[in-house]
């Protein structure tokens, strides 16, 4: 057995076997830090309210209700977490499972393909200027538009395919495949990316970053180009009209 995988383990066995969560319903989450890899026990309560700047935060949202329905949790109650994060270069790969105190502090996990499908928010600690989101950002208009003006050192204007390639190679992206980048928090220097919910939490040695889905939301430039030259032209024959 891995490391990793050991520490997972034990981490588990204290949810399973009875875990005090004083601390955590006091706002103070357990984190463990191990060969750069970051786990933590925490609680939806925590993670929303959560001030730490240096770990990664998550807001279930509507994944939240559909399980509080499914298992007749009150609404007021806070559901827990197992939360794993691992760095590869910008992007932090965060994994989770969900868990509920049903009797004699006894977690059970919760079943997360009920929120299949439903995107929820994950926050990623990154310093970033306001004048370097779009950069930061795949979905926008910095390597989507071709009309989106980009000047290199040199003084030339980067094409749309240079600017897309430059992302690639810099491995700049933020948030992981299956999800997008949607705002930046300046008060907590935090990301927020917007992500289809992951039903299972994998093993450890096999998190990677799926590099093809990661560039797969770049908008196909000839497509483009031809709906811009249709446009024009339209626009064009419309005036000589």
């Amino acid at each position: 057995m891995t490391i990793q995988k050991q520490i997972l383990e034990n981490i588990r066995n204290l949810k399973y076997n009875g875990f005090n969560r004083t601390n955590i319903d006091n706002g103070n989450d357990f984190i463990l830090n191990k060969n750069n890899i970051c786990y933590t026990i925490t609680s939806t309560i925590n993670q929303k309210n959560n001030e730490n700047k240096n770990v990664s935060t998550i807001n279930l949202r509507e994944c939240e209700n559909r399980l509080k329905e499914k298992y007749n949790i009150s609404k007021n109650d806070s559901l827990y977490l197992l939360k794993v994060d691992i760095k590869y270069g910008f992007i932090q790969k965060v994994e989770y499972e969900v868990y509920y105190p049903f009797s004699n502090n006894s977690f059970e996990m919760l079943n997360l393909s009920i929120c299949k499908n439903i995107k929820i928010d994950i926050s990623i600690p990154i310093e970033i200027s306001k004048d370097e989101i779009d950069k930061y950002n795949r979905s926008s208009a910095l390597y989507n538009d071709i009309c989106y003006i980009s000047t290199s050192k040199s003084g030339t204007d980067k094409t749309l395919k240079d600017r897309q390639n430059e992302y690639k190679s810099n491995n700049i992206s933020i948030c992981e495949e299956d999800c997008e980048f949607i705002d930046y928090n300046f008060e907590s220097k935090k990301a927020i990316c917007s992500c289809l919910t992951k039903v299972k939490l994998p093993i450890i040695s096999e998190i990677k970053v799926d590099t093809r889905k990661l560039f797969s939301n770049f908008k196909d430039i000839n497509n483009i180009g031809n709906f811009k030259m249709l446009k024009w032209i339209k626009s064009v024959h419309f005036r000589l009209k």
